[in-house]
Formats: C-alpha cells, structure tokens, sequence
C-alpha cells in the first residue's frame, strides 16, 4: 500500500498530495564498481517512489547511526538521479530525490539531518542534506493523529 508513504512524505518534507494521486514503487538495485576492488556488485535502497509522475521519494530504515550513512545516501541519491536524469533545454539534469532516514533506535548520536560537505572540482561547494526521522520520538498519539503507521514496526 505504497500511498500509506503520504502522510510520511508530508511530515518529513512538508508536500501534501490529494487523495488518488498516482504513487508508484521504482527500482531500488543498483550496479556499481567499487574503486578498491574493481568488482561490480549491487547496492538496495529500501523505499524509492515516484509521486505523480514526477516526485521522486527515498526512505532508508536504519537501527543505528554508524556515521556512515551520509555518504550511502549519497550513493543511493546518485544512482536513483542517473536512472531518472532528463535532458532540459539541451542540458543534461540531474534531480536528486527527496530522501529521509528512518531512525528505529536513537543510539544517542543521531542528528536531526545528516550532512556532508561536496566540493566540485571548479571550486564551488554544496552541503548535501538528508533529514534523519527518529521514529521513537513519536507517541502512539502523534503517530494516530498524522496518520503516521507507517512507523508503526
């Protein structure tokens, strides 16, 4: 039931779409050569749709923060723009998703947004954000109310 994610999609990113809108899951398996050994394997997200036919989403459900998973984002957020690039007045346009990481455990280190600085090789700077949801701030209430059962595990 994958338009159970709207309620999800509106708290964490503040979009709200009407009752009926089309969400479809996509492609969430990945090819990538890993640079230190040169081996193909595959990386998973876990949640990536498509919201009327244009609003990309990707939710990772995660126990713990171990530092790391900025930069798995990160990964994820490339493959899913390549796969989904559009060419605009000539130019080649790589949209990012609208990402967010489901904490199921605070393990006392898990910030509000993970960060994390890119520097392009002409000097500017991006700092890549993802919002970090700590599913165990939410009371039963709260998750009745904003109709958020989807964090119900």
């Amino acid at each position: 039931m994958p338009e159970q994610l709207f309620p999800l999609i509106k708290e964490v990113h503040g979009k709200d779409y009407p009752r009926g809108t089309d969400i479809h899951p996509l492609a969430t398996e990945f090819s990538v050569e890993r640079s230190d050994t040169k081996e193909i394997t595959s990386i998973r997200a876990d949640i990536t749709v498509v919201v009327d036919g244009k609003d990309i989403y990707h939710f990772e459900c995660e126990i713990k923060n171990d530092g790391t998973m900025v930069i798995r984002m990160f990964e994820y957020d490339v493959h899913i723009a390549l796969s989904y690039m559009q060419e605009k007045e000539g130019k080649m346009v790589l949209k990012f998703p609208y990402s967010a990481v489901l904490y199921l455990q605070d393990n006392g280190n898990v910030p509000n947004e993970l960060k994390c600085q890119i520097v392009f090789q002409d000097g500017g700077t991006y700092e890549y954000k993802v919002p970090a949801i700590k599913i165990q701030t939410y009371s039963l209430e709260e998750i009745k109310e904003k109709h958020l059962c989807v964090l119900i595990p």
